[in-house]
């Protein structure tokens, strides 16, 4: 994958981020088993979405963030487990 360089986002909270996600990822993956269907990784995708809802709503921005995380690292999950299981042997 090919990233360009520009002068719109800051790369060490970029990469910041994404280790928090990574993280976050590996600790699902080892507490949870493998999503059983695509429908169970959005009903996962979207209870974090809410949570994160829920943050904003009362502005709580670190919270916010913390749950932004957690729908950011379902995102990897579900994409994860989803294309090990219809691709298998693609992994990027």
């Amino acid at each position: 994958m090919v990233i360009e360089i520009n002068n719109r986002h800051d790369p060490a909270i970029a990469n910041m981020v994404s280790e928090h996600m990574m993280r976050e990822f590996d600790k699902a993956t080892l507490l949870h088993p493998t999503q059983a269907n695509m429908h169970e990784g959005y009903a996962v995708l979207l209870e974090q979405l809410d949570k994160t809802w829920a943050e904003v709503k009362g502005n709580n921005p670190t919270n916010a963030i913390d749950e932004m995380i957690q729908v950011g690292a379902m995102a990897v999950r579900f994409c994860h487990d989803h294309v090990m299981r219809t691709h298998p042997g693609e992994g990027g």
